[in-house]
């Protein structure tokens, strides 16, 4: 991640708009952030982020008021844990009584990458393959690393230039500033701090509620976060992670 990390940083400094006058300079906060805070190349990383979804955002309102309470809403919870080059993605979902219904942990250990999912005591596995598994900072690397090649391209193309700049603005909604990214093919997020600080709040996608982040730490469980699944666990193929793992495998060999 050290490489990744510090070419991000380095493309950041780039594209920044210095600013004198303003206490935050556009999308500084975010590169404090990742470069730090969130940086397990420097020490673990511990990260809960929590978002609670009304479906009636997305359904009619009859459809909305027929179902039972319990699927009006979702939580979804994200936890990651960070620590010497590995990393574990925990991805929980509970309906509006709190009840499970999803439980998936994925982490690389010892050369495999492990799936295991905890609700229906399940698991899977497969020799590790670079870039089934990353730090959660990594993943912002597309709204860092541009090129600028394929601006051109939509210019030659008839088509207005994407602008990359990063933004900072107020977010009504959430009532936070927010740094906003965005990606070579025009996917935004905005990063959200409490007001007039670098505290981060969370993040936000077009459409969706804010995701919380509730827990950041350096305190890392190492044993529960990577612990292999029980003995009494099924053995269940995981089609999505072996798919990605066949198409990474078959372009490699082009």
């Amino acid at each position: 991640m050290k490489k990744t990390i510090g070419t991000l940083l380095l493309a950041s400094v780039l594209t920044l708009v210095c600013t004198a006058a303003l206490a935050f300079e556009p999308g500084r906060r975010t590169v404090k952030l990742l470069g730090d805070t969130l940086n397990s190349d420097k020490h673990p990383v511990h990260l809960v982020l929590e978002q609670t979804i009304d479906k009636k955002e997305v359904l009619k309102a009859e459809v909305y008021n027929a179902l039972p309470e319990a699927e009006k809403r979702i939580t979804n919870r994200a936890e990651y844990n960070e620590y010497q080059g590995i990393y574990a993605e925990r991805n929980t979902s509970f309906d509006g009584e709190g009840k499970v219904i999803k439980d998936v942990i994925r982490f690389v250990k010892g050369g495999r990458y492990y799936m295991i999912d905890h609700k229906n005591q399940t698991s899977d596995s497969l020799p590790e393959i670079l870039g089934m598994s990353c730090s959660y900072a990594e993943t912002f690397k597309p709204f860092f690393i541009h090129n600028p090649l394929l601006n051109q391209q939509r210019k030659a193309a008839g088509k207005a230039p994407l602008d990359t700049t990063p933004k900072m603005g107020y977010d009504e909604e959430t009532g936070c500033d927010y740094d906003l990214l965005t990606t070579d093919a025009g996917f935004q997020i905005k990063v959200l701090f409490k007001k007039d600080t670098d505290e981060w709040v969370g993040i936000k996608r077009r459409g969706f509620p804010m995701q919380k982040a509730i827990a950041v730490s350096q305190e890392v469980d190492v044993e529960a976060a990577f612990a292999l699944p029980p003995a009494d666990y099924k053995h269940v193929p995981d089609n999505l992670m072996r798919n990605y793992a066949n198409r990474t495998v078959l372009m490699r060999k082009k």
